[in-house]
């Protein structure tokens, strides 16, 4: 009697499996095989694409020494300064602490940017394979009358009988009153002894594969049942699909086309800052060096910087320190937008090295400005670069002082150390624009540069042409620097170039003369090294490169 009862409990089970939905018919449990197929269908080629491309960069010969040597040597360039006391040197200290290779940074740079998500595609579909190895059902199997009456295939009509007697004593409702069962007789024995005494269904079982013949195959999708079926949430569904493939890529075009009508240009600037630069370059063509900054600080994503009255002091300290790097007399600057004036101090003060001064309150609008800089830098050169008449002529002046001011603001040179002559066309020979070479390296401020012209090293270009290493440090120890500060300005001296012409010419193709209007080609014929370093390395001296 136990073991019927457990037969029994068996029962419906076998039965859903044997009775269950034909097996065309769509299944909610293949939607996490779907969803990890359609990752895998774009995962697979990116992260073969990325591990090929490090596999090449490591096994790629040629350069890879070269290029060891190089990474040796900007990593050396870049390691902590051997003397910290400057303001120069604890700069490059806690920019060295800040960049410290570490473990866990090498594991944050790791996962980082495409990295991050690659990684976390892999694990999405490391947790889709165990969810589909630890709940996927069996596959729904096809009603078997052989197998419901474990009957041998082709059994005669005595056997079936015999069968189906059998399995009615232990599951027919008037010898076993569970209701499990019951089901399984009623929906498993007797359609099976049905289809195997009926000549019909047992031809049609064979032929077929089901009793009733030929069926029509079902299609489904691989979704799950709450989504479509019956009593789910299609309304929902659709309303989602209407709302993020329709309104949401058309509402991402309106923004798109009400950007595009204040932004223009390829540096993604506002267009009234392209107005106002307009303005500012047709009052003043010739402009000084030192208008370039009044000139960017005009622009409009400035102007929308916040003004708070508890930045007035702030601000009125930030323009006694930058007193010298613009006209205090001009009666103009106190009228102008406050947002104006304080991105034209900011701008000053980092181009002065005078960002450690600056008020905290102030401090994230500086960031802020300097953000902004190449792309107004790029927009107002775009600018200076348009034809002013029919022949495609442009002023050069301002050109040449954005150039200058681009450079002021990446070696943190002040603008009126590298003013120009009085006539604006060349630079002073040995002056102020050859001090503003030695400003780049490290530890070296303006009584140091002073120092170093007396002993006939006005220039970066001077400090180079010295032979020898000890004669430099000789130099520059003799201008108040330790040895440290000396070590570090002979390993950065490494990375500077120079550049020895050996031939040069200017002519016109066809012809012997060069006139105005013509179209000449310069060719020039050079040797390019790097510093002091290379100069007097013989196998670097020999390496001639011709450029034209």
């Amino acid at each position: 009697a136990a073991a019927a009862a457990a037969a029994a409990a068996a029962a419906p089970a076998a039965a859903s499996a044997t009775m269950g939905s034909d097996p065309t018919e769509s299944h909610g449990n293949l939607f996490p095989i779907f969803v990890l197929s359609l990752i895998q269908f774009f995962l697979m080629p990116v992260t073969l694409f990325m591990l090929g491309s490090w596999l090449m960069e490591c096994f790629g010969g040629g350069d890879k020494e070269k290029s060891a040597n190089v990474a040796a040597e900007v990593i050396a360039a870049v390691a902590a300064p051997t003397d910290a006391s400057s303001e120069w040197g604890r700069a490059a200290a806690a920019h060295a602490a800040r960049n410290k290779p570490t473990v866990m940074r090498r594991v944050q740079a790791l996962f980082k940017g495409g990295n991050l998500v690659i990684v976390i595609f892999w694990a999405l579909s490391a947790i889709l394979v165990a969810y589909i190895a630890l709940t996927t059902e069996e596959l729904t199997k096809v009603f078997d009358p052989y197998a419901v009456l474990k009957v041998p295939i082709g059994a005669d009509a005595a056997t079936i009988k015999k069968a189906y007697r059998t399995l009615s004593l232990q599951y027919h409702p008037d010898k076993n009153p569970d209701p499990a069962a019951t089901a399984f007789f009623t929906d498993s024995i007797a359609p099976a002894y049905k289809a195997l005494t009926d000549d019909t269904a047992r031809a049609n079982y064979e032929k077929y594969g089901h009793p009733d013949g030929k069926q029509a195959v079902k299609l489904g999708i691989a979704l799950p049942s709450w989504m479509f079926g019956k009593g789910g949430t299609a309304p929902i569904i659709l309303i989602c699909l209407v709302g993020f493939g329709v309104l949401l890529p058309l509402g991402f075009a309106v923004c798109a086309i009400l950007r595009m009508d204040q932004y223009g240009g390829n540096n993604n600037i506002l267009k009234q800052t392209q107005y106002n630069f307009y303005g500012m370059l047709r009052q003043k063509p010739v402009m000084p060096l030192s208008r370039v900054a009044e000139t960017l600080s005009v622009a409009a994503e400035y102007m929308a910087l916040p003004y708070k009255r508890d930045q007035e002091e702030p601000m009125r300290k930030l323009m006694v320190l930058m007193r010298n790097e613009f006209d205090t007399k001009d009666q103009k600057l106190s009228k102008r937008y406050p947002s104006i004036v304080k991105a034209h101090m900011l701008l000053l003060a980092q181009a002065s090295r005078k960002t450690q001064e600056v008020d905290p309150m102030l401090q994230a609008d500086l960031k802020h400005v300097i953000s902004l800089v190449p792309r107004l830098s790029q927009e107002a050169l775009a600018i200076a670069l348009t034809p002013v008449n029919n022949l495609g002529f442009c002023y050069m002046r301002p050109v040449l002082s954005f150039l200058e001011f681009s450079q002021c603001l990446t070696q943190a040179v002040a603008p009126s150390v590298r003013k120009a002559s009085a006539g604006g066309d060349k630079p002073m020979q040995g002056g102020a624009d050859a001090m503003a070479s030695l400003l780049q390296l490290p530890h070296v401020d303006e009584k140091t540069a002073v120092l170093l012209s007396r002993k006939k090293c006005r220039s970066l270009g001077d400090l180079v042409a010295i032979k020898g290493g000890a004669a430099r440090v000789d130099a520059l120890k003799t201008a108040g620097m330790s040895d440290g500060q000396a070590a570090d300005v002979e390993a950065r001296l490494r990375f500077v170039p120079r550049a020895e012409v050996f031939a040069a010419s200017i002519e016109t193709e066809g012809e012997d003369s060069v006139v105005e209007f013509d179209v000449v080609t310069c060719t020039v014929t050079l040797k390019l090294s790097r510093g002091a370093a290379a100069a007097e390395d013989p196998s670097v001296a020999a390496a001639a490169a011709a450029a034209a």
